[in-house]
């Protein structure tokens, strides 16, 4: 039998609250995906849901574990179909329905991985007709001093920080991804 530590971690997560309702950013998760399969499949991603720039983040030093954020605003039924049109894994998937929200990890993970925190890796500069997540924009500058887009299609939103826990064992996680 194997022993899982649970690790406490932060992370941000992709739900906003604006006047027309409950909106989401982009937020999706990826494990065991090299960079080139990710890179291809976040372009058509981009491209059929209309999105803007978009952040690809190592969260592993292997550079087969991800994190993509677009800061784009999307209603909740598109970042449905984004999340069923990419890889992802289908528990990260499915958790969005009972949690409502998603979250990435912005903290160090104490296991044996050399890249202790996720870091900026690359940048896909795209058009997009919808407006950017002011949280989102300024979390993304400050934290891991990302270029950002310059537009007149910002709207002011708040950013929620979260605290919880997380199991890791051979990439294993549980709790809130």
């Amino acid at each position: 039998m194997s022993d899982k530590r649970k690790v406490e971690c932060l992370g941000v997560t992709n739900r906003i609250v604006t006047t027309e309702g409950e909106m989401y950013v982009m937020f999706l998760d990826y494990d065991n995906i090299t960079f080139q399969k990710l890179n291809m499949e976040i372009q058509k991603i981009m491209n059929k849901w209309d999105l803007g720039w978009t952040y690809l983040i190592k969260s592993n030093d292997d550079d087969l574990h991800w994190h993509v954020i677009c800061p784009t605003i999307i209603s909740p039924y598109d970042y449905l179909g984004i999340l069923w049109d990419s890889s992802c894994d289908l528990p990260y998937k499915k958790s969005f329905f009972t949690l409502r929200e998603k979250t990435l990890r912005i903290s160090e993970k104490k296991d044996d991985r050399k890249n202790k925190f996720p870091e900026l890796h690359a940048l896909f500069e795209a058009d997009s007709e919808k407006p950017y997540s002011t949280g989102h924009i300024k979390f993304l500058q400050k934290y891991y001093k990302a270029k950002v887009p310059i537009c007149e299609r910002y709207i002011e939103t708040p950013i929620e920080y979260v605290q919880y826990k997380t199991s890791h064992l051979n990439g294993d996680t549980d709790g809130k991804y």
